[in-house]
């Protein structure tokens, strides 16, 4: 929920009019998007590619 409404707060600031747009939407989740995978180290994002394609979900390295 506070993801949320960090979502429509930042969409606020970014229109600073009514009605909301779509574009401006994109926008701010595309970046939220890109603010949440930045602490993601390249070895985790090995590790995630290989559990979607395994679906297998192990402590071995």
């Amino acid at each position: 929920m506070r993801d949320l409404l960090r979502l429509v707060n930042e969409l606020i600031m970014e229109e600073m009019t009514l009605p909301l747009t779509g574009a401006s939407l994109e926008k701010v989740i595309r970046k939220r998007r890109y603010e949440m995978t930045l602490p993601i180290s390249d070895e985790d994002w090995v590790l995630l590619k290989q559990v979607r394609e395994t679906k297998d979900v192990s402590d071995r390295i």
